[in-house]
């Protein structure tokens, strides 16, 4: 089962990424997130000190491993 972010990167856990929210008002591209699990093709758990989310892979982009 491969994830990849919204350029084509396969995303593994511990991944530190970038979530680009659909949702604009709610958009912090400035917040790093880890990849803690990777459920399915379609499905990333992703979390920081203050939360945690559930997301899709192309929502993602990798900063670094």
């Amino acid at each position: 089962m491969e994830a990849r972010d919204k350029n084509g990167k396969i995303i593994h856990a511990g991944d530190n990424v970038r979530w680009c929210d659909p949702e604009e008002s709610a958009r912090d591209l400035k917040r790093v997130w880890t990849v803690n699990e990777i459920h399915s093709e379609e499905c990333v758990l992703i979390s920081d000190e203050y939360s945690q989310a559930e997301v899709m892979p192309e929502e993602l982009e990798i900063l670094y491993s």
